[in-house]
C-alpha cells in the first residue's frame, strides 16, 4: 500500500544543477512500449487524517517566467546525470516554490501492463500521481486512460512514440503532440491536462515554442530513482529517499518495459512518506480544467 506523498524542496533550478535532488547516472527516460490492462475505478482517500490539498500555485501560464529552453542536451553535466539542463523550468510551471510538504511523483511510458497495479498502490494510499502517457499507448490501452483519469490523477502528454523532439522539425514535434492529446481525449473528453513531457528531458525553444502553443507546459523533473536502467529495488528506495524534500518532482516509469521494481520501491516509500506528512498530488499545471 501506499500512504501519502512527499517531496523535494525548492526544486528552482530543478535541472541545472543536481542540486538537492537524486544522483544517478546518465541520460533520462525509457523509450515507449507495452500493454494490457483493465477499467476499474479509483477513490481518493486513505491516509493520513485530513491532509490539505497542496497549494502551489495555479496553472501557471507561458510567460510566468523566462526560460531558455536552448540551455540543455545530452552534453551538458546535469543530463550526465540523468537532470534536465534548461533552467527555470520549473518557476515558469509552478510559480514560487512551495514550502508545503507536497511531492510530485510522474510517471512515464505507459499506460502499460503496470499502470494497474500502480493505481491500486496508489488508490490504498490515497495519493495522487501525474501520468505523462505516449499516444500511441493511450490509444492501445484507452481503459487504463480512463482509470488513471477516474482515480484523480493527472495525465500529461509523452509523444506519440518518444523519439528525440529537438531532431524533429516545427510539423513533426506538432504532430507528435496532437495525436497524444486526440488519442487521450478520445478515451476520456478533456482528459489531457495542459502539460508535456520532452522524452530524454531534451527540449529547445523550438519543442517549447510548438507545446505552448498546443497549451502544453513542458515539465521536466527535479530528482529521480534511474529506473529507466533497472536498479535494485533498494538503490531505488535510496534515491527516493534523497529526492524527499519539499517540491520535489520525480520521474520514474510505469511503461517501456517491467516496472515492478519501481512499484515495489514505491510501495516500501509510500509508508515512509506518509509518516513525515507529505502529500502525493498531482501537477497542478497538469490537472484538466472541470468541465
Amino acid at each position: 500500500m501506499l500512504p501519502a506523498l512527499l517531496l523535494a524542496p525548492a526544486l528552482l533550478a530543478g535541472c541545472a544543477g543536481a542540486a538537492a535532488n537524486s544522483s544517478p547516472t546518465t541520460q533520462g527516460p525509457a523509450s515507449a512500449s507495452q500493454s494490457d490492462s483493465t477499467a476499474g475505478s479509483v477513490s481518493p482517500t486513505a491516509g493520513s487524517t485530513e491532509t490539505p490539498t497542496p497549494t502551489v500555485s495555479a496553472t501557471p501560464t507561458a510567460s510566468a517566467a523566462p526560460v531558455n529552453w536552448d540551455s540543455g542536451g545530452r552534453g551538458t553535466p546535469a543530463m550526465a546525470a540523468g537532470l534536465p539542463s534548461p533552467t527555470d523550468w520549473y518557476a515558469a510551471a509552478f510559480g514560487a516554490p512551495s514550502e508545503q510538504k507536497v511531492l510530485y511523483l510522474t510517471f512515464d511510458d505507459g499506460p502499460a501492463r503496470d499502470t494497474e497495479a500502480l493505481l491500486t498502490e496508489l488508490e490504498a494510499a490515497g495519493g495522487k500521481a501525474t501520468f505523462f502517457v505516449l499516444g500511441q499507448q493511450a490509444a492501445e490501452i484507452p481503459s487504463m486512460v480512463r482509470r488513471i483519469v477516474a482515480g484523480g490523477h493527472a495525465i500529461g502528454n509523452h509523444t506519440w512514440d518518444h523519439p528525440e523532439l529537438t531532431s524533429l522539425s516545427t510539423a513533426e514535434v506538432a504532430d507528435q503532440l496532437s495525436r497524444t492529446t486526440e488519442a487521450v481525449n478520445s478515451a476520456v473528453p478533456g482528459g489531457m491536462g495542459s502539460c508535456m513531457r520532452p522524452p530524454y528531458g531534451l527540449i529547445d525553444d523550438n519543442v517549447a515554442a510548438v507545446s505552448l502553443a498546443q497549451q502544453l507546459q513542458p515539465i521536466l523533473w527535479t530528482a529521480h530513482a534511474e529506473d529507466w536502467n533497472q536498479p535494485s529495488v533498494t538503490a531505488m528506495v535510496a534515491d527516493l529517499r534523497e529526492a524527499t524534500r519539499p517540491g520535489s518532482v520525480i520521474l520514474l516509469h510505469d511503461g517501456g518495459g517491467g516496472r515492478q521494481n519501481t512499484l515495489d520501491a514505491v510501495a516500501a516509500m509510500l509508508p515512509e512518506w506518509r509518516a513525515q506528512g507529505y502529500i502525493l498530488a498531482p501537477i497542478p499545471a497538469c490537472v484538466r480544467s472541470p468541465g
